[in-house]
């Protein structure tokens, strides 16, 4: 049902710290990353099918099967067509098979999923697939951002009828913020990241406790909440805050991947049928959204 693909190349903050005349310590004080994945060769398309067909196999669904597919990325291979269709023709798919492309960045999978449920289609491949590195000033200029970002993509093969379900899902939007994280054509990232960070820990927090009194549940029914994975330190701060361990974080591994950390992250995780989660995620524009599932 999930699949994900990570590039080979691993950056470390050895190498990073070197490029941008800071030790190691610093790297990592910063963000409590140790790696993150950069690609060489591959394209946000190349990633997105490699996810695709591992989240296919492990769905037991074949290709002809599904009913629709949407990618969510922020930097597209091409500016037009999206990711979506060229996913749709290496799958070499029926035309009755619709596909689109989002553009929420890292609050792109939340977005998604409170979008699909809603939609009449039964099977959908949802992938979510970032291309960053290309785009990083690998410097002491650029250092607030390159010591972050990853590659990759993460992907799912929703089945409505036979996988998890929704029970809630909510998403919001500020676009007067849009100066505060943004990516030019030429994307060199800019984030104001006091502000971004405030905001984030803010909103997460604030998104959790709805979900909680929204569903009458508590912290005690849920397995895990998963938050995008910005920054290690705002995983860490989530976690204090309700005061449990029970919020997942792999960021140590793979970096602030956008919006296909919270479909790797799910790949990873001991689930069940019947545990239920909450995803929560803040990004871009500002947007934010949350979502309580159960496996």
């Amino acid at each position: 049902m999930i699949g994900k693909y990570i590039p080979k190349t691993e950056i470390t903050n050895k190498w990073l710290s070197k490029k941008l005349g800071q030790t190691e310590e610093w790297v990592y004080d910063r963000c409590k990353i140790k790696t993150r994945h950069w690609a060489l060769d591959e394209s946000v398309t190349d990633m997105a099918v490699l996810a695709s067909e591992e989240a296919l196999r492990n769905s037991n669904i074949k290709p002809s099967d599904l009913d629709l597919i949407v990618c969510n990325t922020i930097e597209s291979q091409f500016i037009f067509p999206g990711c979506s269709q060229q996913v749709h023709g290496y799958f070499k798919l029926d035309t009755n098979i619709p596909s689109f492309d989002m553009n929420v960045g890292c609050s792109g999978f939340v977005y998604g999923l409170h979008i699909i449920d809603k939609l009449p289609y039964e099977k959908v491949l949802f992938v979510c697939s970032e291309l960053q590195s290309t785009f990083l000033s690998v410097s002491p200029s650029g250092k607030d951002s390159s010591i972050l970002m990853g590659d990759g993509a993460g992907a799912i093969v929703w089945d409505k009828k036979n996988s998890f379900k929704i029970i809630d899902s909510i998403i919001f939007s500020d676009g007067r913020n849009v100066d505060k994280l943004y990516g030019s054509r030429k994307y060199s990232p800019h984030m104001d990241g006091m502000i971004v960070f405030k905001n984030a820990i803010h909103k997460m927090r604030e998104m959790i406790e709805e979900i909680f009194s929204r569903n009458k549940e508590s912290l005690e029914d849920i397995k895990y909440i998963v938050p995008h994975q910005a920054n290690g330190r705002l995983v860490d701060h989530l976690g204090r805050l309700f005061k449990t361990n029970k919020v997942f974080s792999n960021i140590d591994k793979y970096g602030n991947t956008t919006s296909k950390n919270i479909p790797i992250a799910l790949s990873e995780m001991d689930l069940k049928k019947g545990d239920k989660i909450i995803l929560v995620s803040f990004g871009t524009g500002f947007t934010w959204g949350a979502c309580l599932i159960e496996w």
